[in-house]
């Protein structure tokens, strides 16, 4: 049900799913738009500083690792990471054997998408689930955060991969709209940085100021949901 706490924002979004195939491709991070760094710098240059000195292909590996362990048998590909870019290879004989392939790259592909953008959540300080569903024989993939923090509301993003409906992604119960509209900066551009395009079709905005006394934590699986206001 519709929850009117604190400041959201919930956003329809495309992200390119990377397709590392016929028997070798390279797709290597994008470039972060230039406007979105210069307004991160301006609010929190010590945050911009800190990303441009990540190291990138250890992060990266460990989303391929847990990706890869998700999805299971991938042959006939095999997928590592390169200079910073997802590389997969593989050769098959046939028509059957060359759709396995496309629908394991894609598979793979999409679920690898999601650790980096779990991974890039968690850099941004908050707890993480994933959890994913299938329907209509398409994998659905739901990436769930909750900041915990003294605050009584915690701060929530929730990112829907679904190739079927679109995908999306929510920031819900913040403090502000300058908190909220930092956050997502910093999580778009993160992402970039680890190689996810997240492209913003539709935006709605909406909410107020959190009345004083108010308590909601505890979203995740495994925590009781509190709410009292």
């Amino acid at each position: 049900m519709p929850c009117d706490i604190g400041y959201k924002n919930f956003s329809v979004i495309a992200i390119p799913v990377p397709q590392p195939l016929v028997f070798k491709k390279r797709i290597a991070a994008p470039t972060v738009d230039a406007e979105l760094l210069e307004r991160i710098g301006q609010d929190d240059p010590e945050f911009l500083e800190w990303m441009d000195a990540l190291s990138m292909d250890p992060l990266l590996e460990l989303a391929l690792e847990k990706a890869l362990a998700a999805v299971g048998d991938v042959s006939p590909l095999t997928f590592k990471i390169e200079n910073s870019s997802l590389i997969a290879e593989g050769t098959y004989l046939g028509a059957a054997a060359k759709k396995r392939a496309e629908e394991i790259a894609d598979r793979v592909g999409r679920r690898f998408q999601a650790e980096v953008l779990a991974m890039v959540v968690e850099l941004l300080e908050f707890e993480v689930e994933i959890t994913s569903t299938s329907e209509g024989g398409m994998e659905v993939v739901t990436i769930e955060a909750e900041r915990h923090c003294d605050a009584p509301v915690h701060e929530y993003v929730r990112v829907t991969l679904d190739p079927r409906r679109g995908s999306s992604v929510l920031f819900e119960h913040f403090s502000s709209k300058e908190r909220l509209a930092a956050v997502k900066s910093k999580f778009t551009a993160l992402a970039a940085r680890l190689g996810v395009t997240i492209n913003i079709l539709e935006t709605k905005a909406s909410g107020s100021p959190i009345p004083a006394g108010t308590e909601h934590t505890h979203f995740l699986k495994g925590h009781g949901k509190k709410v009292k206001s």
